[in-house]
């Protein structure tokens, strides 16, 4: 869904920014198939507006393909992010040793969504909770097998959200995570 998609995104913008303390600039790293999107305008909307209620402006930071990580992370260093927030795509998903290898390079606080991530070694992951969204899947699957209509059956959203924090690398930044964030946090990396 991506209104729940777009919510997920203010609020990674909100957590992040509340880890870091105050970011002048927070980055928005997507595709560029996402910026082709029928509402991309309005999601850079209120993406933006999410960042300035933050206190920060939002840097748009939009790669073609895999190849164009580094000259990302550059030009993100060279306008100065205070911290990234990572599309959801399978680009970035697949390719997390490499994107995670970047942001520890460029020592950029970072959030995305998965557990991959954070133990690859970003800051913070926030998204939805795969195992939960697995198990309610299953359900669907025994009714169906067991004779209901799938026409028949409700349309559910996600509504349980999983949020992981990795002070290991707070620690390599300096970073201080508020207690009131660690609390929380679903899991916390030590």
């Amino acid at each position: 869904n991506s209104a729940i998609g777009l919510e997920l995104v203010v609020k990674r913008l909100q957590l992040v920014a509340e880890a870091v303390g105050k970011p002048n600039r927070i980055a928005y790293m997507e595709t560029r198939l996402s910026t082709s999107m029928r509402h991309f305008d309005e999601y850079q909307a209120v993406r933006a507006a999410a960042a300035r209620s933050v206190g920060a402006e939002l840097l748009a930071v939009t790669v073609d393909s895999i190849d164009d990580l580094d000259s990302a992370f550059e030009n993100m260093s060279r306008q100065r992010a205070d911290a990234l927030v990572i599309q959801n795509s399978i680009i970035f998903y697949v390719n997390v040793e490499r994107v995670s290898g970047l942001v520890a390079r460029y020592r950029m606080p970072a959030i995305a969504e998965g557990r991959a991530f954070a133990d690859a070694g970003l800051l913070m992951t926030y998204g939805l909770d795969y195992l939960d969204l697995a198990r309610r899947a299953a359900s669907y699957v025994d009714r169906i097998l067991r004779g209901a209509n799938p026409g028949d059956l409700p349309v559910e959203q996600a509504s349980k959200f999983e949020m992981i924090v990795n002070l290991k690398t707070a620690k390599a930044l300096g970073i201080a995570v508020s207690p009131t964030l660690l609390l929380r946090a679903d899991e916390v990396i030590r």
